[in-house]
């Protein structure tokens, strides 16, 4: 029989650590964070707050004077409603079915070290709850040349895996490949002519055993087959001009493309110059070629080419935004990231490969790596937003 001891069940209940659930984003996706509109008309006699039409992803919330982040995974639609009593009582009702949401406190920011990665204060022997990574594409250039031309084209890159690396005060590391299951992709400010940078969202949630796509980008690979429209150039008869229709872009979206450059619908249009490069439309959901007919004398030569640079496997490929966000949610499976007490630090690397991934691994998200793998090089240019259960003190 185990002695019924009242003063040590006294320590157990006045002594308890406190904690909240806090989360870190940086300066510019803190700025760009939607915040909750109201769609729902609400009466005198309605003491909370009431909401609809929103999509799924992240959004900033005010209660009291301080910022909290929620995270919804399904779309609402008429009928739907996220309601707000307090920061303790926030739930959704989906499909008439309740959907208890936990609210985050925001911050804005975070510590980064060049060694170590991101700076995590006061976390707990736990893991992540959420981490929200941007998607990331490269150019990388053929033969090193300084931009993309039809013959020495570039090639385009977008993550698909990430190592991550996890480290705590006494220096130890835990290592993991984030198999990401589909392309998360941007387009850059050096790459876009209007300098405005977007990009597909992964938000991977362990708290709520999801994982939610936001895809802001379309990827569009030539045949050669496809219904282009040759434009008549009377400004400048050396240059031709084609256009192709494609109906999900966005009316002036940016473009990355690995045979032409980025320019605009004007300078094409104006015929401005012996530029092979490629724009939007401002106007109409179209993409304009813009090639330099010593290159390809005519559209028949044009769509020749594309066929004979698909079939030698280099076809010309574009990055365009899409009209309107396209979702995708999956159920998690092996899911965790673990931190340590007090302070964790977290790096994130770009991989493209499969040596890590173990045969009875390869369906799961997260994978923890052998003990003797090496650390990973962090890559400043991967952003991501850190959510977990905060330490906060010891109260007696």
């Amino acid at each position: 029989m185990i002695p019924f001891d009242t003063g040590l069940m006294s320590i157990d209940a006045h002594n308890c650590t406190r904690t909240s659930r806090e989360g870190y984003i940086a300066d510019e996706d803190y700025d760009s964070l939607p915040t909750l509109e109201k769609h729902l008309t609400k009466t005198d006699a309605d003491q909370y707050e009431h909401y609809t039409r929103l999509r799924p992803g992240l959004y900033k919330h005010n209660m009291n004077g301080q910022d909290y982040a929620l995270m919804i995974h399904d779309e609402y639609l008429k009928g739907d409603e996220l309601i707000i009593k307090n920061r303790t009582d926030v739930f959704g009702i989906v499909n008439v079915v309740k959907k208890p949401i936990r609210p985050y406190i925001l911050h804005r920011g975070y510590e980064y070290d060049e060694d170590n990665g991101v700076q995590l204060n006061y976390t707990c022997n736990d893991h992540l709850n959420i981490i929200v990574i941007n998607g990331k594409s490269n150019l990388i250039m053929d033969h090193n040349e300084r931009e993309q031309y039809f013959t020495h084209p570039a090639e385009i890159k977008s993550t698909s895996m990430l190592r991550a690396s996890v480290i705590n005060e006494n220096g130890s590391h835990k290592e993991y490949l984030l198999n990401l299951k589909s392309y998360i992709k941007s387009i850059e400010l050096n790459y876009t002519y209007n300098r405005n940078a977007v990009h597909d969202k992964l938000f991977l949630d362990s708290e709520q055993n999801k994982a939610t796509y936001e895809y802001n980008i379309g990827m569009l690979r030539l045949t050669g087959f496809e219904n282009f429209n040759e434009i008549n150039n009377s400004e400048d008869p050396g240059m031709l001009i084609v256009s192709l229709e494609v109906p999900q872009m966005k009316n002036g979206s940016n473009l990355v493309c690995s045979h032409y450059i980025t320019t605009s619908e004007e300078l094409i249009l104006s015929g401005g110059g012996y530029v092979n490069a490629v724009a939007s439309s401002s106007s109409d959901h179209k993409i304009y070629f813009m090639t330099n007919r010593v290159l390809f004398n005519d559209h028949d030569s044009f769509k020749t080419n594309l066929i004979r640079e698909y079939e030698a496997g280099h076809p010309v490929t574009l990055l365009y935004e899409y009209d309107k966000p396209k979702y995708q949610t999956i159920i998690l499976n092996n899911y965790y990231i673990d931190l340590s007490f007090n302070k964790s630090w977290i790096k994130l690397g770009l991989y493209n490969g499969s040596p890590f991934v173990p045969d009875k691994q390869s369906n799961d998200f997260i994978i923890q790596l052998p003990e003797n793998t090496e650390h990973i090089e962090s890559d400043a240019s991967i952003k991501a937003a850190y959510f977990y259960k905060h330490f906060r003190d010891w109260r007696v």
